[in-house]
């Protein structure tokens, strides 16, 4: 096993400079106080046991809507729900602060992000986003063909994005350094492919890929693709040059976690698709702040935060003949909500299946 002092691990990942001014002698540099973020794992044991809860009678309560979850899907439900006058819901979450995957931090000057730090600027299609937009006094207007246009200061434009390879960085997700004529073309190939897609359009005129969800097309040709995986896919279509594959791979595991071989196809291609309104144009560019994703949590809460019951751990969700019944652990207390409707807002593995 090689051992290396702290110079020599700051001067590999810092440069010699930083390590010679950090590592003088006689002074003493505290490491930076940190925290580990994100569910508690003991919460997701109990989860995980599938243990039996009996709730005592005076403990229920009765709510025609409950929302399991409070990342961005559960307080953009309650916030739709709120905007179109029905309060009778309640919206539980599993932390001690509503966000998910897009929560922020305060710090000083700023804020900062943990998580998601960015939204793409939505087309002119997408009514609900864009009134949430208007809401919050991003948008200054639209341009001749509808588009909404975003004020400038909540814009990144040019996001910059870099790959490091042998010691050094390379403009660009795509490696085209060092690559083979056949490598060029699969990628130009690859290009088509998705400018293809980009242009498609169905019976009805829908897109394949869009955002919101509900308007992609539902046509036989793009739903069969979510019947093979992205990997398939791309052999399918004769790619098999090894800086392609990466970076379709880096896609889907930039945006869901997965690798290509255990993603579909339809969400592959969504990845590349869904932000660009035709072929030879650029992606959307980014609403963004220092808060990153946090700036839409903070003003969703805001409107909701009298339905926000915090470190609720739904433990279970019964259809009965009247609707559901949804159980909860509030600290060492059972409690329990017979409801009309169930809007599950958490992570799909977390359900029951």
């Amino acid at each position: 096993m090689i051992s290396l002092t702290r110079r020599e691990l700051l001067t590999i990942f810092l440069g010699a400079p930083f390590a010679m001014n950090a590592c003088r002698s006689g002074e003493s540099r505290p490491f930076p106080e940190g925290q580990i973020v994100g569910q508690s794992a003991t919460l997701g044991h109990i989860l995980r046991e599938n243990r039996t809860f009996d709730v005592p009678p005076d403990n229920w309560e009765s709510k025609k809507v409950a929302i399991i979850g409070g990342g961005i899907a559960g307080l953009s439900a309650a916030w739709k729900l709120k905007k179109q006058g029905f309060n009778d819901f309640v919206l539980l979450e599993l932390e001690k602060e509503v966000g998910g995957t897009s929560i922020s931090g305060k710090g000083e000057p700023v804020g900062y992000p943990w998580g998601a730090h960015y939204l793409p600027v939505p087309f002119k299609e997408n009514t609900e986003l864009i009134s949430l937009l208007e809401e919050m006094l991003l948008l200054e207007g639209r341009d001749a063909g509808g588009e909404v246009i975003v004020k400038e200061q909540f814009l990144c434009r040019e996001p910059e994005e870099r790959v490091f390879y042998k010691g050094r960085w390379y403009e660009g997700l795509y490696l085209t350094v060092g690559a083979s004529d056949e490598d060029k073309r699969q990628f130009a190939e690859f290009q088509k492919q998705v400018d293809s897609w980009v242009n498609w359009r169905d019976a009805k005129g829908r897109r394949a890929f869009a955002v919101p969800l509900a308007n992609c097309s539902d046509d036989a040709q793009v739903t069969g693709l979510d019947k093979i995986t992205f990997a398939d896919w791309l052999r399918q279509n004769g790619f098999t040059s090894e800086r392609l594959l990466w970076y379709c791979d880096y896609a889907t595991r930039d945006d869901y976690g997965l690798k290509a071989d255990q993603a579909s196809a339809w969400v592959g291609l969504f990845y590349f698709c869904s932000r660009v309104r035709k072929s030879g144009v650029e992606s959307q560019p980014f609403i963004t702040c220092p808060e990153g994703n946090g700036q839409f949590v903070n003003h969703l809460f805001d409107k909701v935060r009298d339905h926000v019951r915090k470190g609720q751990i739904v433990v279970s969700v019964v259809p009965t003949d009247k609707g559901v019944d949804v159980i909860c652990l509030d600290g060492k207390d059972l409690r329990g909500i017979h409801c009309e409707k169930v809007i599950y807002a958490s992570p799909m593995f977390t359900r029951r299946m």
